[in-house]
């Protein structure tokens, strides 16, 4: 089952499982939904899903599609890798999708915060992987790298914060203070040009973890 929380406002889209129960719930309230394929989520490793820390996902308002790249923790296994699943709202299904293009048999790599959507074009846009500068993005059914991220520093930082900021036409990217104190990128497509934004946004925090969020 997939657990849905009505928002403040009625659900705009009709027709689907999804709206109708959407629109038919209390604001503040929970409802489950049944979902066709939901098992597209499971995966051998040592928690059974691919969704362990993984703190966000893509949502295209396009085609009204959830888009997430990710897995269990699956060190050492010769027949788990990356998993890129979609939920398409009109069919109410989940479904597995070819691996992406960074997949590596036997190699952990989670969710976390590392999706982020245009709602202009569709696009997808998630991290290679944990750590490094490489990004990719995700439009029409191909995967394509992204220019790596050349003012970027400590690349072995894991498990950033991404999110799109339409007023800035690219998707921000804030790498916590793992090393370094911690940065924030911007990729801006149309341009294929990385730029630092802040250094040092987290002085002396430690960890690992990094929230990210959509702009409005």
């Amino acid at each position: 089952m997939l657990l849905v929380l009505l928002a403040v406002m009625p659900y705009a889209q009709a027709q689907t499982p999804l709206a109708n129960l959407a629109n038919s719930m209390q604001a503040g309230s929970w409802a489950e939904l049944a979902v066709n394929g939901i098992s597209c989520f499971n995966q051998p490793g040592s928690d059974g899903n691919i969704l362990v820390y993984a703190a966000n996902a893509g949502w295209d308002p396009i085609t009204r599609r959830l888009l997430y790249a990710g897995n269990d923790h699956i060190d050492g296994s010769t027949t788990q890798a990356d998993r890129f699943v979609i939920y398409d709202e009109t069919t109410n299904t989940c479904s597995n999708q070819s691996p992406p293009p960074w997949s590596i048999t036997g190699v952990t790599d989670h969710g976390y915060y590392h999706h982020a959507v245009n709602p202009a074009t569709g696009a997808l846009y998630r991290r290679r992987m944990k750590e490094g500068f490489v990004w990719y993005q995700y439009l029409s059914g191909t995967w394509a790298q992204l220019p790596t991220n050349n003012v970027g520093e400590y690349d072995g930082a894991c498990c950033g914060g991404a999110g799109w900021f339409q007023e800035l036409n690219g998707f921000v990217y804030a790498q916590g203070g793992e090393f370094g104190g911690g940065s924030v990128y911007l990729f801006v497509p149309s341009t294929g040009a990385w730029t630092k934004l802040a250094d040092n946004i987290a002085p002396l925090t430690g960890g690992t973890f990094t929230l990210g969020s959509q702009s409005a």
